[in-house]
């Protein structure tokens, strides 16, 4: 700890400033289309995000299809007007492509499972719901199940994470004691 103290008091300064660069710099990179695309995509696909950010986006992104076009929207605009719900870029892009590909006469569904971006569950419902005609009624509820999922799992991770809290902190207390 008196070695830690001493590393802090002759290098705090320039610990915090090479946080800071490093900050900035990763965050240039984020904003950049090229960069920021590449880690969009690698947060969608990452074992560390649980599948939550294409989870949630998706559900938003369904849910506002679903409504516009049970109040009488056409698909093709109902999925351009969503794409302002998807923020993450790779989601985004692939989305511009769903709209594309529905304004050339492709299928909602196989449009979605083409991009390989959107979770199965959603993929599959919009397949359902073009096949019994049921279309908005069922991206509304792919939107329900994926709040669903999502909010369990961070439920799950809530759980996990306060024992876990408790569990360090009780080191750390031993560690300073011993």
């Amino acid at each position: 700890m008196l070695a830690l103290g001493d590393f802090i008091g002759d290098y705090g300064l320039a610990c915090v400033a090479v946080l800071a660069v490093s900050g900035i710099a990763i965050y240039r990179l984020w904003t950049k289309p090229l960069y920021g695309e590449r880690l969009d995509r690698w947060l969608l696909n990452s074992k560390f995000t649980f599948g939550l950010i294409a989870k949630a986006q998706t559900a938003r992104y369904l849910r506002t299809i679903g409504t516009l076009a049970r109040s009488g929207v056409p698909l093709p605009d109902a999925t351009h007007v969503a794409l302002g719900m998807l923020h993450n870029r790779a989601l985004a892009q692939a989305g511009h492509a769903v709209s594309t590909g529905l304004r050339q006469g492709g299928s909602f569904s196989g449009l979605l499972h083409r991009a390989q971006l959107f979770p199965p569950a959603a993929v599959q419902l919009a397949r359902v719901g073009e096949e019994t005609g049921r279309m908005e009624a069922l991206l509304v509820e792919a939107a329900d199940t994926l709040d669903r999922e999502t909010q369990g799992t961070l439920d799950r991770m809530l759980a996990v994470l306060v024992p876990s809290i408790t569990i360090a902190m009780g080191a750390l207390v031993a560690a300073l004691i011993a």
